[in-house]
């Protein structure tokens, strides 16, 4: 609660490796972003992004790449919103991959890469439970205490993925 109010990137960065919080830290790209805005960024932020192994993740891959150009020992995710396709061909550290189009068959076979697969969820528990259940490496979410403190209890919650079947299929 100390550190509630956090004006600036470069401030929050700062506070987190005080506090010795790595983070998962996400490059918001839109159609008017600067070609040169991952390279831009690993230049402005570099002392503080190799203080804790901090990570990135995006939608733009080519700013990720970027990135990892400048910061080659920076882990770099690719955030997928529609989950299909081969994904794991990328080059990067980890993915992490929208609940809502998160199935068995995509989360296994970008496990088999071997790289970490995070989900991001809509912070509710039945969401947090299925993405526990589906066998992601971790969440991404704002309800950090909520996943805490999850309990997942195979037997009982089975019909989730039961739920999460016809759901793909629908």
């Amino acid at each position: 609660k100390r550190y509630h109010h956090v004006d600036m990137f470069g401030d929050y960065l700062r506070i987190a490796n005080k506090l010795k919080q790595p983070l998962i830290i996400e490059l918001k790209v839109t159609n008017h972003s600067d070609q040169q805005m991952g390279t831009r960024f690993a230049k402005q932020f570099k002392p503080q992004l190799t203080v804790l192994p901090h990570r990135v993740h995006s939608i733009g891959y080519p700013f990720l790449r970027q990135v990892k150009r400048q910061i080659p020992g920076m882990d770099i995710g690719l955030v997928t919103m529609l989950n299909f396709g081969n994904i794991g061909h990328y080059q990067v550290d980890f993915y992490t991959l929208q609940h809502l189009t998160a199935n068995p068959f995509l989360i296994s076979s970008v496990g088999e890469t071997g790289r970490p697969v995070y989900s991001w969820t809509d912070d509710s528990k039945l969401s947090m439970v299925r993405m526990e259940m589906l066998g992601t490496t971790g969440q991404v979410t704002d309800q950090a205490f909520r996943l805490q403190h999850l309990r997942v209890n195979y037997q009982r919650d089975r019909w989730i993925l039961l739920l999460n079947s016809l759901q793909n299929y629908l």
